[in-house]
């Protein structure tokens, strides 16, 4: 349950800083850095950074999460250089090399750099996301887009996401960002003395990963669905 909840926060905010442009243009910044907060079943902090516009990019997470009455504390880490992904974690010896497709069309794409923010935008409306108005976070103007859930979004990255899961609220909100900064390139190294696993089908990881979650009793997922869909 705890990789539901992540995985719908992680695609708003993937969603909503997708963007194309020549010479592998995700970021409308050259180099930044965007420190999260996450509360909910799932708390802790997640830190981002990338280089040469998106082209390099590190993800680390640091969470707590409960789910009927189980805790599980993770440290998750992703890498991206182009289109190959690596993920590894705390409670696995491996990294796992994968391919991302829309990465790959970053590379082979040819857009201007103006579409940055404004494909962003296309992808949330793509996916349901309708514009609601605007709110303030970090002292930064941002897009409110409602549909699964919420998204923050300033200048096409996410500032803040929110989503609705077995009657709690999970947010990830941004607590701090810098842009166009001297970002080190031994920030972008894989980890040493750890297996690499290579060309990992993404939709059997990602089942993988389901199948370690913590086992839960049948009445407790009845009585969860049940909260969930509104039932007595």
């Amino acid at each position: 349950m705890k990789t539901k909840v992540i995985s719908i926060l992680l695609l708003l905010l993937i969603v909503s800083t997708i963007s194309y442009a020549q010479q592998y243009r995700k970021y409308p910044f050259r180099s930044g850095k965007v420190e999260y907060k996450m509360d909910g079943n799932t708390t802790g902090t997640s830190t981002l950074i990338w280089d040469d516009y998106g082209y390099k990019e590190f993800n680390v997470e640091n969470s707590v999460s409960t789910m009927f009455g189980q805790t599980t504390t993770s440290n998750d880490y992703s890498l991206m250089i182009g289109s190959e992904m690596y993920e590894w974690s705390n409670n696995d010896e491996n990294v796992y090399q994968l391919s991302n497709p829309m990465a790959q069309k970053w590379e082979d794409g040819d857009y201007d750099e103006d579409d940055v923010e404004a494909f962003s935008i296309e992808m949330l409306e793509a996916l349901g996301f309708e514009k609601i108005g605007t709110e303030t976070v970090l002292g930064k103007k941002c897009d409110v887009y409602k549909g699964l859930g919420k998204v923050w979004v300033w200048k096409g990255i996410s500032l803040k996401t929110e989503v609705k899961i077995l009657g709690t609220i999970s947010t990830i909100t941004a607590t701090k960002i810098e842009t166009n900064i001297r970002i080190p390139s031994s920030s972008f190294e894989l980890p040493q003395n750890r297996e690499l696993i290579v060309n990992v089908n993404i939709d059997q990881h990602a089942e993988d990963e389901m199948d370690e979650s913590i086992e839960i009793k049948t009445d407790e997922i009845n009585d969860a669905l049940k909260n969930l869909f509104g039932g007595n």
